[in-house]
Parts: structure tokens; sequence; C-alpha cells
């Protein structure tokens, strides 16, 4: 527990940069629920169990699938249904068209809004044409307005940009037949191992000390089964009225830009359009397992989204070339001006070496 009275901050050079947020330091609720929260969506763990729900309600034979993703669509799919990949390229865009015509009208069509970068509208165009469900992740993408497009489903996945404990949020246009009684609350061994992760990755933000919340992290991240669990209560509340969207909103495309006036010949998206909220600020480099070592040492820890060795076949030689040089650097809004310059500089300092 924390003594009462003014928050005493831990110098700036202390800080670390970048892995899971923490709980808010105060509640900054916004004026009304961001889209993401409107028109009663179902409300899971975690988004894997919004893709199994999916799958195992709609059944479909095939599910054509990004050659550029993250194993946990995978743990999702039932092995039942056939698995079908479609080229990315190295920019993320979609590298070869033709598997297009060999989509049917039964099959399901999973795309992703990478980095919070929307899919490609042509393409998606053209898929629409083949009369197939339509299934967008939104897990990089918290702030997509869904409302404006033609979907069948939609995931999203808050805790990639809030300070919750858990959650995974599913869409469906045409509303899906659930049988309440197949939900369950969450355990409340994993609960209070992913609880404490958050709070305490608060403590640490504000105060310092050890970093007993990583390992809570690890702990809870283990369990995060793809099942019929429900959001926590306390996410529900904390999504509700802890947060002011517009601000975080505001901030990541703000530490973006700035990122991006030093970095842009290293980013996979240099250029944002004014709807994108982004994840972080994802670059490229060969030498990227040598560089990211020595940014560890100074205390920023960039993710890889996503090592895809033994994920997807080999053939798609343009992802594995990405997977293996990708990282990402964090941009979200627990950070300010000079700590985007200090991220900035501390990576060209380690590349001009």
């Amino acid at each position: 527990m924390q003594p009462k009275g003014p928050i005493v901050r831990k110098h700036s050079h202390n800080k670390i940069f970048g892995g899971v947020l923490g709980l808010p330091e105060a509640l900054s609720p916004s004026p009304s629920f961001p889209l993401f929260l409107q028109n009663k969506p179902v409300l899971l763990f975690n988004a894997r169990s919004c893709i199994k729900l999916v799958l195992d309600q709609i059944k479909p034979k095939r599910i054509w699938l990004p050659s550029y993703l993250t194993n946990d669509i995978l743990v999702g799919i039932n092995q039942k249904i056939t698995k079908m990949f479609y080229p990315v390229g190295f920019s993320l865009e979609i590298s070869n068209d033709n598997f297009i015509n060999l989509i049917d009208h039964d099959d399901l069509f999973f795309f992703i809004d990478y980095f919070g970068f929307p899919f490609e509208k042509e393409i998606l165009e053209e898929v629409k044409s083949r009369n197939c469900l339509l299934f967008r992740d939104c897990t990089q993408a918290l702030f997509h307005n869904w409302k404006t497009d033609s979907c069948d489903y939609y995931i999203f996945a808050p805790r990639k940009f809030l300070g919750i404990p858990d959650g995974g949020i599913l869409y469906c246009k045409d509303e899906l037949i659930f049988n309440q009684s197949d939900f369950y609350r969450p355990h409340t061994d994993t609960m209070y191992k992913l609880f404490c992760s958050t709070l305490l990755r608060r403590e640490f933000d504000i105060y310092g000390g050890d970093r007993k919340w990583f390992e809570f992290y690890q702990q809870g991240e283990a369990e995060l089964i793809a099942g019929n669990q429900l959001m926590s209560d306390l996410s529900i509340l904390l999504l509700k009225h802890a947060f002011d969207y517009e601000e975080i909103k505001r901030k990541r495309r703000l530490n973006y830009r700035i990122l991006n006036k030093k970095l842009s010949k290293f980013a996979v998206f240099p250029d944002m359009d004014e709807n994108v909220v982004p994840i972080g600020y994802p670059i490229t480099l060969d030498n990227r397992d040598k560089v990211r070592r020595v940014l560890f040492k100074k205390k920023i820890y960039p993710p890889i989204h996503w090592d895809i060795q033994n994920i997807v076949p080999n053939n798609f030689i343009e992802s594995h070339h990405l997977s293996q040089r990708i990282m990402t650097l964090p941009c979200d809004q627990r950070y300010n001006e000079d700590d985007m310059n200090f991220i900035a500089d501390t990576f060209l300092g380690i590349i001009n070496h």
C-alpha cells in the first residue's frame, strides 16, 4: 500500500518503455461509450475466445487466413476447418490477389487491420464479390468504426490499448444465437494474476521498484485459453468509466508522428491517415535482433508482431522475411514528447554506432 499524499514520481530516466499497460492512475471517463462498446457486443475474456465462438457457430469448411498473423488466431480454429493462407507482403499489403478467384461463397475470409491501419479497401471489395463471410480482426485497431463497413464479424482486444486485466469484444452483424448457460465467469486464480499484473505495473510506472508485475503477467497469459469465459466485471467497469478515449487517441497519434519525424525511413507505415489510431510504431531493419538486445539494455522493450516460424508455410517468403525484421516501438498514451524523442534518438544512436 502506497502512503497517502501527493504522488511523487520516479525520475524519467528510470522509466521503462513498453510492456503490459497498468491500471489507469486516475479515472477519466469519456462523455459517451466508444464504438467498440455500443450496440450490445458479446464481451468475452479474450479475443481468441471470440474467434472460437464464431467458428463453432457457423462451422465453415474453409477459413482464409493472412500469411502474416499471430498464433493466437490459430488456437481458436477447430482442426476440422481447412486453413487456407493468402499472401501478405513485406509492407503488409496483399502481394498477389490470384487467390480471390478460389474463394467460395460458404468460406470465411479472415483479415487483419495491422497496427491500426485499415486493410486494403480494393482487395476487400473483390473478396466481398465472392459472397463469402467476412471476419475483421480489429485487435490492433481498437477505434475502427465498424458501423461504416459491411463485414459479418468483428473482434476487438481493448487490453492491447488500455490498462485492463482481460477482455475480448465480438460484434456480429447478424445475431448469432448463443446458449447463455454455456458461458461462465472467469477463473478466480487467473483473474488474480492478471489483476496483479495491471495493478503492480501501475505502481511501477508511478513509483518504480521491482518488476513483479511481469511475473504475474506471464502466469496469467499462460492461462488465457480460448473458451466461453465472460469478460470480468472489473474490466467492464473500467472500460465504461475509467478512460478518456479521445485523449488516448490524440496521444497515440501525436507520439506516432513524433517518432515518424526521425524514423520514417524504417517505418512499415510512413504515412498515417487521420482515422488511424496506432497500437505502436512498427519498423523493419536487417539486424533487428542485435538492435533489440541493445534497446533492452536502455529499458526500451519493442515487441515482435509476430514470429510466424512453424505457423505459416515457408513458401510465403515475404511474410517470413518481414517476421525476421520487424519490431514495434511503443508510442502509447503513457508517454510524452520527451519520451518519444528519447526512444527515437536511442534507436538512431544504436543504428549509427
